[in-house]
């Protein structure tokens, strides 16, 4: 499904179905809940978070993801402490740009709020091990793009927020896989 608006306001908003059918569900969803069993598994309690470390991200991320783990510096946080943060709130920070790995090991994150900054662009996979979010919000943002499917791993997806961006057109990639919401609407 492709979108264009005249004006700058957009609110994409959808709501998954409560249950899904056996026949329904995709080999890819089936190799994401083997991805979220790996990943919440895989790795030492102590081990370092990842090969990037997290004093390596956007310097909001970063701040977010200390506060929220409740840890002292971002050196000393492991893969343990990013699978414990459920939810990340980044809105209004002045956040102008972000790393594809910025949300990497944080595959219990259920709510995203990105909203109220100053985003143009997203990079591809940047939402990629975020398996479990059900809430994603980047209005409020400098948006006027979407790349293709940067929102293919998000399986869980329930709502999602895009209006007061830029958007002069959505290409179809993004919202492929709208189908599997029981209602969608967009304000412009």
């Amino acid at each position: 499904m492709g979108l264009t608006a005249g004006t700058s306001r957009w609110r994409v908003v959808g709501r998954r179905p409560r249950q899904i059918a056996p026949r329904q569900i995709a080999p890819r969803q089936i190799a994401a809940v083997l991805a979220i069993g790996t990943a919440v598994i895989g790795g030492a309690p102590g081990a370092p978070a990842q090969s990037e470390s997290v004093c390596d991200r956007t310097v909001q991320v970063r701040n977010a993801i200390e506060a929220a783990s409740g840890a002292v510096a971002c050196a000393g946080l492991t893969l343990h402490h990013l699978r414990e943060i459920t939810t990340l709130d980044l809105r209004e920070q002045g956040i102008s740009g972000l790393r594809a790995s910025d949300f990497d090991g944080l595959v219990r994150l259920d709510t995203l709020d990105l909203s109220g900054n100053a985003l143009t662009s997203l990079p591809s996979g940047v939402f990629d091990e975020l398996y479990l979010l059900k809430t994603l919000r980047l209005d409020g943002n400098l948006l006027e793009t979407l790349p293709g499917g940067i929102f293919d791993e998000l399986f869980l997806l329930e709502e999602l927020t895009l209006h007061e961006n830029r958007f002069t057109s959505l290409p179809d990639g993004p919202f492929e896989d709208f189908s599997r919401f029981d209602g969608m609407g967009a304000d412009g």
